[in-house]
């Protein structure tokens, strides 16, 4: 299977689907009706910015051992990073938190265990240029349809 390969109840996707891969249908669908609107402004600016505290590869910074669940978030991964700047959570522990509920949720969503990796593996695998400004693409969507919805 590849990245794009995504079995969902609503729309069960055995193929690459060109139009709308598996990784946008997961943001979309999984993990960005369970972020809230400041969240996902503060991804934008993030993501505009090109923002350094915006990481790949990893969830967090510091990583999370167990000696440093208390110290400050220094940078985090897309979905971190909107507990943190846009949740105002402000801690390790909270953010990491954070993330493993929005994982588990958006994989709830989907109808799928665990497909949650299927947009965090594009995150952390593709080259920053590509996924910086698809992801905030992703992201302008999604607030259009929330304001057009009057969601916001």
């Amino acid at each position: 299977m590849t990245c794009d390969t995504l079995v969902s109840p609503d729309e069960p996707l055995t193929r690459y689907n060109p139009k709308y891969p598996a990784y946008e249908k997961v943001f979309k669908k999984g993990f960005a009706p369970g972020i809230s609107t400041n969240g996902l402004l503060a991804l934008l600016q993030a993501l505009e910015a090109d923002s350094p505290d915006l990481i790949r590869g990893g969830t967090l910074l510091p990583v999370p051992y167990i000696l440093r669940l208390d110290d400050p978030v220094e940078a985090a991964c897309a979905i971190g990073y909107c507990g943190w700047k846009g949740e105002g959570l402000n801690t390790v522990n909270d953010v990491e938190h954070y993330f493993g509920n929005q994982c588990s949720n958006a994989s709830q969503r989907m109808g799928q265990e665990l497909s949650s990796g299927w947009f965090l593996n594009w995150w952390d695998d593709n080259p920053r240029e590509v996924v910086v400004p698809k992801l905030r693409d992703m992201v302008v969507e999604v607030l259009e349809e929330r304001k057009s919805n009057h969601t916001l």
